[in-house]
Parts: structure tokens; C-alpha cells; sequence
């Protein structure tokens, strides 16, 4: 995920991070480097539940009507509840 953002960077995309687990939180927006993606990361938890669907559509959201828009998914992939998994 860190060479996609890197590449991302180099090519002049907004980068925006978004933290997601029963709600979605916007960590940072327009980043212009790995650097400070790294920074943002670190204070990251894996938390909660897995709302991947709020978090596809808040990042829609933010990506906007912009002409080259990409979306890069990381997860924990951590079950929502550990006893049925």
C-alpha cells in the first residue's frame, strides 16, 4: 500500500487516509508524501466492527467528481465477531 501511495504522490494525486470500524473517521487529507502517510498511520488501532461499505462511500465521497480518481482499501481484515469465525 506504501509503493501505491508513494507512486500516487509522484504523480500528483491527493492522498487521504480514512480510518474505518463501525464509523468512519478522516485521519488526513491531501497528503503529499509517503512521510507523512507514515505519520498518520502510526496512531492507527485495529477497533471495532469492519463497516467496509461506510468507508467505500465516505471515500467516494472525498475522491468526488475529480477525472483520475482511485481508491486503495487496506483492512486488518479482522472479524467482526471472533467466536463465529
Amino acid at each position: 500500500a506504501l509503493a501505491y501511495v508513494e507512486e500516487a504522490c509522484a504523480k500528483g494525486y491527493r492522498v487521504s487516509v480514512l480510518a474505518f470500524a463501525s464509523s468512519v473517521t478522516v485521519v488526513a487529507r491531501d497528503l503529499a508524501s509517503v512521510g507523512e502517510l507514515r505519520a498518520h498511520l502510526g496512531g492507527l488501532v485495529a477497533d471495532g466492527s469492519t463497516d467496509l461499505t461506510l468507508a467505500l462511500q465516505r471515500g467516494s465521497q472525498l475522491l468526488g467528481r475529480h477525472r483520475n480518481r482511485s481508491l486503495c482499501v487496506v483492512s486488518d481484515g479482522l472479524p467482526d465477531d471472533h467466536q463465529s469465525a
